[in-house]
């Protein structure tokens, strides 16, 4: 049933309006039928939930914030790259028309292909920063989870290269769809990648890589972020999700609290799962857009 968005209104004796809450009973007496009408006022019942709908709107946004500066350093060099590029190419056909050095077509044509090729590169990293940073109200839509993987993928990429850290996506069937929202989903797997990366860099080489893979199980999306680190200790595995824990020296202790929240207002589930002597998994759970699955 649709939740009712404009609820019944009362008017006070000052001819002030307020949002009330009806209910009707009945019973018979003597022959006769009694109703009785009941009229609450949910003013402060609205107002708490329209507190709570902000704060955990700010506390989602405190979390990408948080996980795009743990980022921060693997996005800057990924942004260096392409500028870097476009310098150089610049700076190359400004000597060259200085010189007055005699620049074929084919060559003109090439540089400012290039050029353009890695401002577009650029671009779309900060395309997906403000995506990611943007504090707006959530949208649902119907996402791909091909394309939702790949922008994890890319947005990762930098931080793992960082830290010498090997990413696998292995994605059964991209074109499977879930109902959600883009940019809280990818909060949640960046988040869930970048704890692997930290997990692992104190491994051997060989040792230091994390895989993200997707699978179906009937009507769900199985996502799993796997890592070869320590793993998680038995005694905090039960505060892992718990706000305001954590292991980290410098952690905020929100971002699972969040991810977890996120998740379930998508209908699905999070959680851990130790990997005796390899690991540790965490485990997203999805419903299938019904879309897809008809």
């Amino acid at each position: 049933m649709t939740p009712n968005l404009n609820p019944l209104v009362g008017l006070r004796a000052n001819g002030e309006e307020f949002p009330i809450e009806v209910s009707i009973s009945h019973a018979a007496v003597d022959g006769d039928t009694l109703f009785t009408v009941v009229v609450r006022d949910i003013s402060e019942r609205l107002r708490r939930a329209e507190d709570l709908r902000v704060a955990q709107e700010r506390m989602n946004h405190m979390g990408r914030l948080s996980t795009m500066g743990e980022m921060a350093g693997g996005l800057s060099h990924e942004l260096n790259q392409p500028l870097t590029a476009i310098a150089s190419y610049a700076q190359a056909l400004a000597r060259s028309v200085k010189n007055n050095a005699r620049v074929d077509d084919a060559d003109l044509v090439d540089i400012t292909e290039q050029i353009s090729a890695q401002a577009l590169r650029a671009g779309e990293v900060i395309r997906r920063m403000n995506a990611m940073i943007r504090n707006q109200a959530p949208r649902f839509g119907f996402l791909e989870c091909g394309r939702l993987l790949e922008d994890i993928r890319a947005l990762i990429a930098p931080d793992a290269r960082i830290n010498d850290v090997s990413l696998e996506f292995e994605v059964q069937d991209p074109r499977c769809t879930v109902h959600g929202n883009a940019v809280q989903l990818q909060q949640v797997l960046l988040n869930l990648v970048r704890n692997g990366i930290e997990a692992v860099q104190m491994r051997p080489a060989e040792q230091r890589r994390v895989g993200v893979y997707r699978r179906q199980a009937g009507d769900w999306i199985r996502i799993e972020v796997r890592d070869q680190g320590r793993g998680v200790p038995s005694d905090v595995i039960d505060n892992l999700f718990r706000p305001f824990f954590t292991t980290k020296v410098s952690g905020t202790g929100l971002g699972l609290a969040i991810s977890r929240t996120i998740i379930a207002a998508h209908g699905g589930q999070l959680s851990y799962e130790a990997i005796p002597g390899a690991g540790a998994l965490f485990l997203v759970i999805l419903p299938m857009a019904k879309e897809a699955a008809a």
